[in-house]
């Protein structure tokens, strides 16, 4: 099959959002849902087996609610990407690094092994609208811990939990990764375990070759020596690294207990290793845009450039009455349209790619 991008091929307008055929969230005590933005719980890892919960009677009926676009009585969020603000299917593509699901791309797997023969029967199940699939996940996103050392002035989870997940969890996360095509780890602050590099090592060693493990992290625990170890015994694998501000005195407002210094440091040690080793895309800077950082924006876009890095800006969620502006009145509209402008500007003279403005002006126009 020759889809060099799943969700261009697959995510069309009008049609479902591909979750419930294709993706699991698995949180850090081991518990399922389609999204991390969806609130129907499917079941524990740490009881029932992935195939039992994949198609369990509550994933079939999201999915059966999919096909209607009746995405509020599946437990959907309404910020999410897809949604974007309204309980309906899309209308219009959506650019691919502005969704939760990681794209896939097909043509790059070898044929005849379990992760191509399992996309094909997701693909299969979605165009056929079955509630019930024939397929297993292709896509796990695992936050394997709910520990963090930061205190972000727009994340609501207890992050001074110990929940992480259990050996039980991580053994059925390992056992599934023969037929993944990708597996992405966040938290919390992912490194804060100390077996993480262990584990993602150990599916590695696995034997799918196909598999890419997707890391994001807030980068102040990354150094050369743990980045040298996972690019040299993890396979295929990526890094996203969170950090809302070109300053350091924004960064340390917005990631309180975070040094920006640090972020930064790990950022170029992540482009110097994509630089050698020949990859445009081993790590993204995700920046998100609210009120206490937007003048920033342009700036971390210039910063991005300038060492070689692709940036995506993604808005803020949540009910946050004094950095909300998509939800609150905090940027009125000449502001707002001159940001757009001026990010237009800069990003039309540059080499590396800056994703998001589209999803930000959309659910800008939705407030």
């Amino acid at each position: 099959m020759s889809y060099s991008s799943l969700i261009k091929n697959i995510q069309v307008p009008n049609k479902p959002c591909i979750h419930p055929w294709f993706y699991l969230w698995i949180n850090a005590a081991g518990d399922a849902t389609i999204c991390p933005q969806n609130n129907i719980r499917l079941g524990s890892l740490n009881d029932s087996s992935l195939e039992d919960i994949w198609n369990n009677k509550k994933v079939q009926d999201i999915r059966s609610n999919f096909l209607k676009g009746q995405y509020e009585k599946a437990g959907c969020e309404r910020e999410c990407p897809y949604l974007r603000g309204e309980y309906k299917h899309a209308t219009k593509n959506i650019p691919v690094e502005e969704l939760i699901f990681p794209d896939i791309n097909i043509e790059n797997l070898k044929t005849n092994t379990k992760p191509y023969v399992n996309i094909l029967k997701a693909i299969d199940s979605y165009n056929l609208g079955l509630p019930e699939t024939t397929n297993k996940p292709v896509v796990l996103d695992c936050q394997n811990i709910l520990t963090c050392n930061a205190s972000c002035i727009m994340c609501g989870q207890p992050h001074s939990s110990k929940l992480k997940h259990s050996i039980i969890v991580k053994d059925k996360i390992a056992e599934s990764s023969k037929y993944l095509c990708a597996l992405r780890w966040q938290g919390g602050e992912v490194f804060l375990d100390p077996e993480f590099i262990s584990n993602i090592s150990r599916i590695s060693e696995i034997g799918n070759d196909d598999l890419l493990q997707i890391i994001i992290t807030n980068g102040s625990l990354l150094n050369l020596e743990n980045i040298h170890n996972i690019i040299n015994h993890t396979g295929k694998v990526k890094f996203i690294v969170s950090m809302d501000g070109a300053t350091k005195k924004t960064v340390d407002k917005i990631r309180y207990k975070l040094k920006y210094e640090k972020i930064l440091e790990s950022l170029r040690i992540l482009s110097e290793k994509q630089q050698e080793i020949g990859m445009s895309d081993l790590v993204l800077w995700n920046y998100t845009v609210m009120k206490s950082n937007i003048a920033e924006v342009s700036s971390a876009i210039r910063l991005a450039n300038s060492i070689k890095i692709n940036i995506n800006i993604a808005a803020i969620q949540g009910s946050y009455p004094d950095e909300n502006f998509f939800e609150f009145d905090l940027i009125n509209k000449a502001e707002w349209l001159n940001y757009i402008d001026e990010w237009k500007q800069i990003i039309d003279n540059l080499q590396i790619k800056v994703s998001g403005v589209d999803g930000l002006i959309e659910r800008y126009s939705l407030s």
